[in-house]
């Protein structure tokens, strides 16, 4: 209860970063502005969550009028999520978690 011997150390600079970042939070942005000084670790997945929802409510609204222009369009997207994918792993040279986690 606000209280420890490492209360002062983790808690309070975490207060302090979320009590500048507070209005990034409320706008589901505090991933793109200074993203190396995290408040909350979780409210990440939620700030990227909701501009994907976004995103998709955006697409879904554009293309649903003409399939075949979705279909060439989503088809794009996927393609280019891949390939950005296998050249992030390539090159930072990263490894599955099945080869990260040994079973017992």
């Amino acid at each position: 209860m606000s209280d420890g011997p490492l209360w002062i150390p983790l808690v309070e600079g975490e207060c302090a970063h979320c009590r500048d970042k507070w209005w990034a939070h409320f706008l589901y942005i505090n991933n793109f502005l200074e993203p190396n000084e995290k408040c909350l670790m979780h409210t990440w997945f939620l700030a990227t969550d909701m501009q994907l929802y976004v995103l998709a409510g955006f697409l879904t609204l554009t293309l649903g009028r003409s399939p075949r222009r979705a279909v060439k369009v989503l088809s794009c997207l996927f393609v280019c999520a891949v390939v950005a994918n296998f050249a992030i792993a390539y090159n930072w040279n990263l490894k599955p978690v099945l080869f990260l986690s040994y079973p017992k």
